[in-house]
C-alpha cells in the first residue's frame, strides 16, 4: 500500500484525489496547503485526509509513503527538492519544471540522495498509449516516419489567468505544448532539428504554438498547441505499412489502427477512473521493485524533453522570469 501525500490543492490535484479512489494499493492520507481553507476541495472527496499547514509539515508526515507535486509549475522545483530532502520519493505533475537547469537540479538532488523522482506524463502509462508505442517498434505500421499532434483548449482570456502569467510559467507550450513533444521523444528519440512559431497574448505568453521536429531518423513531428481554442484533440502516427489515429490522444482509452490494405482496427482500453491512476500505479511498482526511477518514464529522457521545450521557446524567444534565476 502506497500512502500519499498531496502538495497543493488545485484542480489537477482533486484529480488524482479522484483517481487515487480507484487506484490499486493507493490511498490518499495527507495534502499539504500554505491556506487551510482551500483544502476543502479534496476533503470533499476525503473526509479522512490529514490537512497539515505548510509544505514542511507534510514532508515530516511519518504516515505519508509518497507525494504528487501538484503546485504551480513555478514551483514545482522548490517542492520537489523539499520533499527529496526529506526522502520522500516524488511523482511530479507536468511540466517537470520552468527548464532544464532546474529539472537538473532535481534529478541530481534525487540520485545523490538515492530518493525516487518520477514525471507525471500520465499519457505514457495508460495502456492504450503502451500498446500504442509496442505496436510501433514492432513494426505494425511498418516503418515510422511521422506524428501530427495537435492540442488545445479554450481557456479565460482575462489576462491575470494563470495561463496568461508569465510569472506562473504560463502559456499554451508549458501547459500543453509538453504533451505532444513528449509523445515525439517518446516514439522517435530526441529531436536534432526544430522550427517554431507562436502568437502572443498581451502579457507576453503564447497563446498558440507550432513546431516541427526533425529526428535524427528522419522522421518528423508535426505539433500544435492552444489555450485559444478547443480542438479535436487527434494524433497520427504516420508509418510505411499504416497509420494509428487516436482522438482525445493525451489521455486516450481507444485508438483505430489503418493499415495500408485499407483494413481498419479499433482497440479499446477504458479507464477505471479519469487516467490519472496509471501513474500512480506505475509509482507503486517501482517503490515495491525497489527503483530509483521508472523505466517507462527515465528522468534522463525527462531532461532530453525539457531540453527541447528550451530550444523551442528559444525559437519563439519565450522567456519566464524564473529562467534569469536559474539561468546556467
Amino acid at each position: 500500500m502506497t500512502r500519499w501525500g498531496i502538495v497543493g490543492t488545485g484542480k489537477i490535484a482533486v484529480a488524482f484525489t479522484e483517481a487515487l479512489r480507484v487506484t490499486e494499493g493507493s490511498r490518499l492520507v495527507a495534502v499539504g496547503t500554505r491556506d487551510i481553507r482551500n483544502a476543502a476541495r479534496l476533503t470533499r472527496l476525503a473526509p479522512e485526509v490529514r490537512v497539515h499547514c505548510g509544505y514542511q509539515a507534510l514532508m515530516r508526515d511519518p504516515e505519508v509513503d509518497a507525494v504528487y507535486v501538484a503546485t504551480p509549475h513555478t514551483e514545482h522545483r522548490s517542492a520537489s527538492l523539499l520533499a527529496l530532502e526529506h526522502g520522500k520519493p516524488v511523482l511530479c505533475e507536468k511540466p517537470f519544471a520552468i527548464n532544464h537547469s532546474e529539472a537538473a537540479d532535481m534529478v541530481r538532488a534525487a540520485r545523490e540522495r538515492g530518493v525516487f523522482l518520477m514525471e507525471a506524463m500520465w499519457t505514457r502509462f495508460t495502456p492504450a498509449m503502451r500498446e500504442v508505442v509496442r505496436m510501433v517498434a514492432d513494426g505494425t505500421i511498418g516503418q515510422p516516419r511521422a506524428l501530427v499532434a495537435e492540442l488545445g483548449w479554450y481557456s479565460d482570456p482575462d489576462p491575470t489567468h494563470r495561463l496568461r502569467n508569465l510569472e506562473l510559467g504560463g502559456g499554451a507550450l508549458m501547459d500543453i505544448g509538453i504533451y505532444p513533444v513528449s509523445l515525439a521523444h517518446h516514439l522517435f528519440g530526441r529531436p536534432v532539428g526544430i522550427a517554431a512559431t507562436s502568437t502572443r497574448a498581451t502579457t507576453g505568453a503564447d497563446e498558440q504554438t507550432g513546431a516541427v521536429l526533425t529526428h535524427e531518423g528522419g522522421q518528423l513531428t508535426s505539433l500544435m498547441c492552444s489555450i485559444q481554442v478547443d480542438s479535436p484533440a487527434h494524433a497520427v502516427i504516420l508509418g510505411t505499412g499504416g497509420r494509428i489515429e487516436m482522438d482525445r490522444w493525451y489521455n486516450p482509452t481507444a485508438f483505430d489502427l489503418l493499415l495500408s490494405d485499407g483494413s481498419r482496427i479499433p482497440h479499446r482500453f477504458p479507464h477505471r477512473g479519469n487516467g490519472m491512476e496509471h501513474e500512480a500505479e506505475e509509482v507503486s511498482r517501482c517503490l515495491a521493485a525497489g527503483r530509483l526511477e521508472s523505466p517507462l518514464m527515465p528522468l534522463d529522457e525527462t531532461l532530453s524533453i525539457m531540453e527541447t521545450m528550451d530550444a523551442i521557446r528559444s525559437k519563439i524567444d519565450l522567456r519566464f522570469p524564473a529562467d534569469a534565476i536559474f539561468a546556467g
